[in-house]
C-alpha cells in the first residue's frame, strides 16, 4: 500500500504516544519511486514533535533480539541529520524508517540509552518501539482513499449485472431454472415465483443506477432487486442456510463446479460445518461477498458509529474483496 506524504503525516498524527515516551520508530514500505526524494517530502513537525524520515540501507530490524543495536546503528548512520534538530528543541521524535521491504517483526520494543549527541534527552535511558505504520495507525472504517469504496461499489454492481444478464440468457431456453434460482433467494417465501417478473425487477433496478461507483444496495422490505434479496437472505441466515441457498443457485446455473473460486477471508468465518460441493462453495462465497460489500458500505457511510481499526487491515480487507468480485464476475460469465 502506497501513501502520499500528506497521508503519512496524517497517519502518524493518528497514533497516540505511549505514556512518558519521547521517541518512537515507524516502519514504512515504500517502493513507488525514490526513497530519498520521498524522505525530503516527509520532514515535518506536528507541534513540538519532529518527524524524521530515515532511509534504511542495510538489512536491519529482522531479529527481535537485535532491535536495540539496529536502532543505534540507524541513528549513528544518520547522525548529522538527527543532531541538527537540537537547535529546534523538539519534545518528541518520530523516526520514519523507509524500507523496500515489509516489516517482519511484531511491534518490537526495547529500553535504550540515547547517545550523548542526541537532540533530546542525551545520555539518558528511555524506551522505544518499532512498529509498522499501517498497523499502528487506526482510523474509522474505510475512511481513507486507498480503501477504494467507490471501486468496491462498481465491482459489486458489475457482478450483479453479470448475474442478471446470465439469468436472462438462461431464461430464453429454460425459464424454470431461473424460477428455481429466484426461489432459492427466498427460502421462506412461496415457491414458483414469476421468473420473468423478477428478472424485470432486477434489470429495472440496475438500469436506474446512474453511477456504478456510487452504488449502494439496501435491504429495505420493499426492495426486490437481486442484491437486496441476497442481503436480506443473509441477514437472518446461519452459515448452513447460506450454503443450502448456494447449493440451489449452483444447481440451476450449469458449470458452477468447473472453476474454483477463492472465497474472501471474511467468508471463511461463514464456512458451514458440513462438507459442501464445489458448486455450493462457489455460490456460498458469492452470497457472502454481497453481504460483505453491503456491510462495508454501511460502515463507510456511518463511520462514526464504529471503533477505529488498523489502516493496513482495512486496506487488505478491501483489496481481498475487490479481487474476489472481479473473479466472481468472470466465473458467472462462464456459466450457462
Amino acid at each position: 500500500m502506497q501513501y502520499t506524504h500528506d497521508q503519512v503525516i496524517q497517519l502518524i498524527g493518528a497514533v497516540p504516544w505511549r505514556l512518558n515516551s519521547c521517541i518512537r520508530l515507524f516502519w514504512l514500505r515504500h517502493t513507488d519511486g525514490g526513497r530519498d526524494e520521498f524522505a525530503l517530502q516527509l520532514s515535518a513537525w506536528i507541534e513540538r514533535e519532529a518527524i524524521v524520515p530515515l532511509v534504511l540501507r542495510t538489512a536491519s530490524f529482522k531479529d527481535a533480539n537485535a532491535v536495540l543495536a539496529d536502532a543505534l546503528a540507524l541513528f549513528e548512520s544518520n547522525r548529522p541529520q538527527i543532531e541538527a534538530l537540537a537547535s529546534m528543541q523538539p519534545e518528541r521524535l518520530t523516526f520514519l524508517i523507509l524500507s523496500k521491504e515489509d516489516f517482519r517483526l511484531v511491534n518490537a520494543s526495547s529500553p535504550i540509552e540515547l547517545p550523548s549527541w542526541f537532540p533530546l534527552r542525551p545520555s539518558t535511558q528511555t524506551h522505544f518501539s518499532v512498529s509498522d505504520l499501517g498497523q499502528a495507525a487506526e482510523l474509522k472504517p474505510l475512511n481513507f482513499p486507498q480503501a477504494r469504496m467507490d471501486h468496491v461499489a462498481e465491482l459489486l454492481f458489475e457482478l450483479e449485472q453479470s448475474i442478471v444478464s446470465k439469468l436472462w440468457d438462461v431464461y430464453t431456453n429454460d425459464p424454470d431454472r431461473v424460477g428455481r434460482f429466484v426461489d432459492a433467494l427466498l427460502p421462506s417465501g412461496p415457491k414458483g415465483n414469476d421468473a420473468k417478473g423478477s428478472l424485470e425487477h432486477f434489470s429495472e433496478h440496475l438500469e436506474s443506477i446512474a453511477d456504478p461507483r456510487a452504488y449502494r444496495p439496501n435491504a429495505a422490505d420493499k426492495s426486490k432487486f437481486l442484491s437486496a434479496r441476497i442481503i436480506k437472505l443473509l441477514h437472518g441466515a446461519t452459515p448452513k442456510q447460506v450454503a443450502a441457498a448456494g447449493e440451489d443457485l449452483g444447481r440451476n446455473l450449469h458449470g458452477s463446479a468447473a472453476t474454483i473460486l477463492k472465497p474472501t477471508f471474511f467468508a471463511v468465518m461463514w464456512r458451514p460445518s458440513n462438507k459442501t460441493t464445489l458448486e455450493t462453495t462457489n455460490w456460498h462465497a458469492i452470497l457472502v461477498a454481497f453481504f460483505q460489500a453491503y456491510q462495508l458500505m454501511n460502515a463507510h457511510a456511518h463511520a462514526g458509529d464504529f471503533p477505529v481499526y488498523p489502516v493496513s487491515l482495512q486496506y487488505s480487507n478491501s483489496l481481498n474483496l475487490r479481487q474476489f468480485l472481479r473473479d466472481a464476475k468472470d466465473f458467472v460469465e462462464s456459466l450457462s
